[in-house]
């Protein structure tokens, strides 16, 4: 991570984006912060990518999650959910 002196440069791309993804983006921003929006979507993506990487080698080596593991963490996950 860069600190403050050592801020990240940005680079310029040209992107084609679905007409409506862009109108709800531009709504929620306001016109100012499309970019940081689209950063954060990015870093969102970055990182489940990265954990699906890092999945795929812990089962090649370990073997896959067992089933009443899974279901257990999946109903932790909704029994968290109801709480909010």
């Amino acid at each position: 991570m860069a600190s403050i002196t050592e801020l990240p440069t940005s680079v310029k791309r040209s992107v084609s984006v679905r007409g409506d993804l862009d109108e709800q983006v531009s709504h929620r921003t306001g016109g100012r912060g499309y970019s940081a929006y689209v950063n954060r979507a990015l870093e969102t993506q970055l990182q489940r990518d990265l954990l699906d990487d890092y999945l795929k080698v812990a089962v090649a080596e370990h073997g896959p999650i067992p089933d009443e593991i899974m279901d257990q963490v999946l109903a932790d996950i909704e029994a968290a959910k109801q709480r909010r």
